[in-house]
């Protein structure tokens, strides 16, 4: 008898015993016995009741032959207790299996720690064979602790013998395998998602996965304990790892989704896998690939937190953080509901990086790669956003770029740049089709206040949105592959017919968005790249609103018509800014005959357009946006003046085009317009409208909300100055027959009074704004003796009084106090020179100075003038 004890006394044995023993052969070899474990399940069946102590007699025996090292019968035993697992697996007694499932643990724990690896292979066997089994009712005492401290360890295994170490790690995977499939299940069994378990279970896979990773790392195999094992084995074990990582993180549910991302994130941290990357973040998208798609949001979550914790660690480890970002954020169906919070703490390290590098005073290419690296993950962020969403977040993005944009010189520089640029990535994922929906107000009002930054950089950027915002018709790749043509000759789509939200936005946004595109023009630092963007902005506002309503292309004329004089009366205009605003105003022009039916001035736009490419194509597109554009103005020559843009609807017949001199460009007339309006009544357009200076309403954009001084060009500034000087400017910008005349018929009664009191402001304001250019011009051109004999005449009593005021002594005495003593009606003048000099001072000086000024006065005074 092959039993554990074949005394005399075998026959007094409870039957169970002696099923058990006759199942040993005389010899090992021989194997088990067949017809008796028949036996024996028969009998485990019929008497399910002895099932404990079968068990237990199992484990008595099994302890015996290890202890004697005889691991045939080992195997024999253990082969025995699969057997009736299986019988309770196969019929209605899985009920039961409780009664013998603490003995058959035992059994597993005492062959994985015995040193023969083929019973270490087998027990793991048997165990996956066990958790297969389904079980109703859960046994509330029973641990799996040992197999996961035992199972992580084989997992690690280092073997001398290839072959070994390859067999005892695969067999501790597979062990895992098991318990996560025994146990995820059931809820009222052990807790495998306990962070006590995951973090052994978890890192154990990754060194299976990471042996070809150092590999290329050049870390030794001896240290991996990849030693001697082949590289397909190596791959096999990689891929057996992935395979079981996969299927725990698909079995994870929401609470249980930081327990698996944890470890793998310290292991990454603790191995040093985060350089180069690539290994990095295949395991990350290993991860989350596998979580169910309605948790995925929360493992996005958990790598921006990781990313908080290494806020101080090297660049390239953010940068590759920021990578598994980027590239698992198209998993997740969304951001989840803390999507600001995701957003606010990107931006956050963007802006503590460039704090980093400015405090450096180096460029440190390791902080732009992580720089670069952000600005990609926000907007593959923006891509799983709903359309909603990604203006909200455009709108937080450039309310951090406007209202942080000069908060400090960090900001004022690199922040605002990278932002934008965020705010590009988002826009560029944003499919927009009504534009009250893709502008609200609010972010109308921050991109139009981005457009005016100081940096030039800056309001390119904010010009790039605007272009992939506004086009809703696929206009602005042809409008860059087709740079070097007039938009008139390029298969550009009109927005045709216009819906009611896009009527609501232009009545309520066109106005102010050609306010602010001039001030664009009208800024002293553009370049050309700026006049690019520019122009592309307002072609495309021209073909998305153009056919909305009469009064918006009107609107668009006028302000083609103000662009025009922008270049032809301002001095102050560099060459290439001054062809610049003719090139914007021709290309802008070239599309208007699409829009409205007025033959004779198509005809007039096509003559200049064709007169400009043959003779003055540096006003036109792409060449008079080159930074290095020839001047077609000699030093000699005055600047051009511009044609009479307010004749009457009864003009004669546009004649042939006039220019000021050889070398001026030929200009867009009004008037051509003007008469096709009066000739045609189908024409319903404001020819009251069309008359106005376009520059007189510059000034009401100064003055809308959204706006600051700060953004305004100085030449702007000036004009809202001027617009505002006192009464007494009036008369010094009247020529001298028309200041007789307001002398001689100057009202001061009572119904004067109530006249300006009833009366609109608007035309005073023109006029007033007509009254400062005409000032600005003769005081530019005039002779200084014919200004100082104006003066003569505009002198009174009270600026005697005021210049005798300032000439007195700064300190009081006895003698100084008598001399100060005079008659308000001192006969005593003050030289022609003084007075002049005092009446440009209080004109045009003291209300304009920003900064403290001294003003050196005829007695060697000095006033201190703020």
């Amino acid at each position: 008898m092959g039993g554990v004890s074949s005394d005399c006394c075998g026959k007094c044995k409870p039957k169970y015993k002696r099923l058990v023993d006759d199942i040993y052969p005389a010899t090992a070899e021989e194997g088990i016995n067949r017809s008796q474990l028949d036996k024996l399940v028969f009998y485990s069946l019929s008497h399910p009741e002895k099932l404990d102590k079968i068990g237990k007699y199992l484990l008595f025996c099994l302890e015996y032959y290890i202890y004697r090292k005889r691991s045939e019968f080992s195997r024999i035993t253990m082969e025995a207790m699969d057997s009736l697992l299986s019988s309770c697996k196969s019929s209605d007694q899985h009920t039961r299996l409780n009664l013998f499932v603490g003995s058959f643990l035992k059994m597993n724990l005492l062959l994985l720690e015995c040193q023969d690896v083929t019973l270490q292979v087998y027990a793991v066997q048997s165990f996956v064979k066990f958790a297969d089994i389904p079980e109703d009712i859960p046994s509330y005492h029973r641990s799996y602790d040992q197999f996961v401290d035992k199972f992580s360890m084989m997992c690690h295994n280092g073997d001398s013998n290839p072959s070994t170490r390859k067999a005892i790690r695969k067999a501790g995977m597979m062990g895992i395998r098991g318990i996560i499939r025994k146990t995820v299940s059931d809820d009222l069994q052990v807790n495998i998602w306990e962070q006590v378990h995951m973090d052994k279970i978890v890192p154990s896979l990754i060194f299976n996965m990471q042996q070809t990773e150092d590999k290329t790392r050049g870390i030794s195999e001896e240290s991996n304990g990849i030693d001697g094992i082949p590289t397909m084995d190596v791959q096999e074990l990689e891929s057996y790892a992935k395979s079981i990582l996969q299927e725990i993180c698909g079995r994870t549910m929401f609470a249980n989704i930081k327990a698996v991302m944890s470890p793998a994130l310290k292991h990454l941290d603790n191995n040093n896998l985060w350089v180069p990357g690539e290994f990095a973040i295949f395991i990350i998208k290993t991860i989350c690939y596998a979580i169910p798609n309605q948790y995925a949001y929360k493992a996005v979550q958990i790598i921006v937190g990781h990313l908080d914790n290494h806020a101080q660690s090297p660049p390239e480890i953010k940068t590759t953080i920021a990578r598994c970002l980027a590239e698992t954020v198209d998993i997740a169906t969304s951001v989840g509901p803390a999507v600001f919070e995701v957003f606010s703490a990107l931006l956050r390290h963007l802006k503590v990086s460039v704090d980093r590098q400015i405090k450096a005073a180096a460029v440190d290419p390791g902080e732009q790669a992580y720089q670069e690296a952000l600005v990609v993950t926000i907007g593959e962020f923006a891509t799983n956003l709903p359309d909603y969403q990604k203006i909200e977040i455009m709108r937080f993005i450039m309310d951090k770029v406007v209202v942080r944009g000069g908060d400090d010189h960090v900001s004022a520089t690199w922040l605002p740049l990278l932002l934008l640029r965020s705010l590009l990535k988002v826009a560029t994922k944003y499919i927009p089709v009504q534009m009250t929906t893709t502008f609200p107000i609010a972010f109308l009002d921050l991109l139009m206040k981005g457009s005016l930054s100081p940096s030039a950089e800056v309001r390119i950027l904010v010009h790039n949105i605007f272009h992939t915002l506004v086009d809703r018709h696929a206009n602005l790749t042809r409008l860059l592959e087709g740079s070097d043509v007039l938009p008139c000759r390029l298969d550009l789509t009109l927005q045709d017919p216009p819906s009611a939200e896009d009527i609501n936005f232009a009545k309520n946004n066109v106005k102010r968005l050609l306010l602010c595109m001039f001030e664009n023009i009208d800024r002293s630092d553009n370049t050309g790249s700026s006049y690019k963007a520019i122009n592309i902005t307002i072609i495309l506002l021209i073909l998305e609103l153009g056919k909305v309503h009469e009064d918006v292309i009107l609107e668009f004329i006028r302000f083609l018509f103000g662009v025009q004089d922008l270049a032809v009366n301002s001095p102050d205009l560099s060459t290439l800014q001054r062809n610049s605003a003719y090139g914007i105003s021709a290309n802008g022009m070239s599309l208007i005959p699409r829009f409205i039916n007025a033959p004779r001035f198509a005809a007039h736009i096509e003559q200049i357009l064709s007169e400009r490419e043959k003779s003055f194509h540096l006003t036109l597109a792409p060449a008079c946006f080159a930074q290095r554009s020839i001047s077609m103005l000699t030093a000699n020559q005055t600047p051009l003046k511009s044609f009479s843009r307010s004749p009457s609807k009864t003009s004669t017949p546009a004649t042939p085009i006039a220019k000021a001199s050889a070398t001026d460009p030929p200009l867009f007339r009004l008037e051509v317009l003007l008469e096709d309006i009066s000739n045609d009544p189908n024409l319903r357009l404001d020819v009251s409208r069309l008359e106005t200076k376009y520059n007189a309403l510059q000034s009401e954009f100064a003055k809308q909300e959204m706006m600051d001084g700060k953004s305004l060009s100085s030449r702007s500034q000036s004009m809202i100055e001027d617009e505002n000087e006192p009464a007494e400017i009036e008369a010094w910008t009247k020529l001298p027959a028309d200041r007789e005349r307001a002398d001689r018929d100057e009202d001061i009664s009572v119904d004067a009074f109530r006249r300006i009191l009833h009366d609109s402001g608007d035309a005073r304001r023109a006029s007033l704004t007509e009254r400062s250019k005409k000032l600005n011009d003769m005081c530019k051109i005039a002779p200084f003796k014919e200004l100082i004999s104006y003066q003569e005449k505009m002198d009174s009593r009270l600026s005697l009084t005021v210049l005798k005021i300032l000439r007195t002594p700064p300190e009081s005495s006895s003698e100084s106090s008598s001399q100060a003593s005079f008659d308000m009606y001192d006969d005593k003048e003050p030289t022609i020179g003084e007075k002049f000099e005092m009446k440009v001072k209080r004109n045009h000086g003291l209300r304009k100075l920003s900064s403290p000024q001294i003003f050196d006065l005829p007695n060697n005074d000095l006033i201190h003038v703020k």
